[in-house]
């Protein structure tokens, strides 16, 4: 049979990005509002990724126009025994950007920027419904 470090499951899918601002539409506060995006577009400055423990092994978000690597997280699993660092707690850092030293500039996106995200899975582990997806925040240009 084939070892339990090469059973991955991949998803992919592409999308411009104002798909990703469509679930919600300009309804509340942490919700944009496609209509308020100028030929400047959106710098992102957050995306986390969600995918499901424990056969998560990655996720990552690309700009295809560009052809970069916009944010990739792989999961952190606890091991102190911790407040959230138990074994067997797993969690996904961030990808965060700004204009502080420490930050990468934010990457700028338009409405029609095309967008891919790829979610690696252990395939050993049953899971139904499997998906990759990020919760993201910007600001307009």
């Amino acid at each position: 049979g084939t070892p339990p470090a090469l059973r991955v499951h991949t998803l992919q899918t592409r999308f411009p990005f104002v798909e990703a601002m469509g679930f919600c539409m300009g309804s509340g506060p942490a919700c944009g509002d496609p209509r308020r995006v100028t030929g400047e577009g959106v710098h992102l400055i957050y995306a986390g990724g969600h995918c499901h423990a424990p056969a998560c092994l990655s996720i990552e978000l690309w700009n295809l126009d560009t052809g970069e690597l916009l944010c990739r997280n792989a999961p952190v699993w606890g091991q102190s025994g911790a407040v959230y660092d138990e074994p067997g707690f797993m969690h996904l850092p961030p990808c965060v950007w700004g204009r502080e030293d420490n930050l990468r500039p934010p990457p700028r996106l338009h409405l029609n920027t095309t967008l891919r995200v790829i979610g690696r899975y252990n395939s050993t582990y049953r899971h139904s419904g499997v998906m990759s997806f990020w919760q993201m925040r910007g600001a307009y240009a």
